[in-house]
């Protein structure tokens, strides 16, 4: 079982899968491989910015803040462009690497869909679902919305949307759609698209509005 998350950059994607790993733990006793895409090209990142951690990475690029002069955010994706074009599917093929290494029980979480061709990629595999957050904000000093991994997010399409409007209304609309893959999961059922959900708690919006 792999759950895709899709999402721009700083509209939740991390929090949801946070929330999903809980409750996939907790309510269903399962182990949850949680992978990114971007974790082998931030290794790559750290030696030439001469940092130690990821932490510190994503520190310096969410904050926006130059390490040496560069821009973090901006380097992740010059490396990414760099690779993808000797092989469109090398981050790709690293993360299947991994769970074929791992217990087929496991349900594993991608934080990080974000570009067209990944998102074919794992479309074409069987037990595969993925879910789309959105956020309505508009990053100051922002020059990154034009990369592909910016743009490409807005012509994906998923299983299920969730709108990030209030933080706690965020995290009960994920671990709601949490419990409704699981289930049907669980049960051998394919996945039910854009299910009926109370309003309180699960708010999907409406693709046509940003797509």
């Amino acid at each position: 079982m792999i759950i895709c998350i899709i999402g721009k950059a700083r509209h939740g994607k991390d929090t949801a899968v946070d929330v999903m790993e809980r409750v996939i733990k907790e309510e269903y006793d399962l182990q949850v491989n949680r992978l990114a895409l971007a974790h082998p090209l931030k290794l790559e990142a750290l030696k030439y910015l001469g940092l130690d951690t990821i932490e510190e990475l994503d520190y310096y690029k969410n904050k926006n803040i130059p390490v040496c002069g560069i821009n973090v955010r901006s380097l992740l994706q010059q490396l990414g462009d760099t690779n993808t074009i000797r092989d469109k599917h090398h981050y790709c093929n690293l993360i299947m690497d991994k769970i074929h290494s791992i217990p087929s029980d496991t349900v594993t979480i991608i934080s990080d869909v974000r570009l067209l061709h990944e998102h074919k990629y794992f479309r074409k595999l069987s037990n595969v679902v993925f879910v789309k957050v959105h956020r309505n904000i508009l990053l100051e000093n922002d020059v990154h919305n034009e990369h592909p991994s910016e743009g490409d997010v807005t012509n994906m399409s998923a299983d299920y949307y969730i709108h990030n409007k209030e933080l706690d209304k965020y995290k009960a609309s994920v671990a709601y759609i949490t419990n409704v893959i699981m289930n049907s999961y669980l049960n051998h059922r394919r996945v039910v698209m854009n299910p009926s959900i109370p309003e309180e708690v699960y708010s999907m919006f409406n693709k046509s509005s940003y797509l």
